[in-house]
């Protein structure tokens, strides 16, 4: 059972032009994602995991949501089974610097 809550976001205008901001659970490859729902400030959205390590991204996103993510990315969490696993090599959060 997840419980994601989020404070401090700035208006979704600030980050461009989109309609709000989106949650998502995704394997730590990223092979496998799932929409959770819309997020809003000091607000709790409620939502299962299915996996034991996972990683829940927070996004900008345009009024129409696909199965993917289509916007910014403005948060990264991962699951605390997660911790141990190193993603230095991943471009997603590297930026795809080369790995050291």
């Amino acid at each position: 059972d997840l419980e994601i809550t989020v404070h401090g976001l700035p208006p979704v205008s600030y980050v461009g032009d989109y309609a709000g901001y989106e949650a998502w659970l995704a394997t730590p490859n990223l092979d496998v994602v799932r929409h959770l729902g819309t997020i809003h400030n000091d607000s709790t959205l409620h939502a299962d995991a299915d996996w034991n390590k996972f990683t829940v991204i927070v996004t900008a996103e345009p009024s129409k949501v696909e199965q993917k993510w289509s916007g910014a990315v403005v948060m990264v969490g991962r699951s605390p089974s997660s911790l141990m696993q190193s993603f230095a090599d991943h471009p997603f959060y590297n930026s795809g610097a080369p790995p050291f």
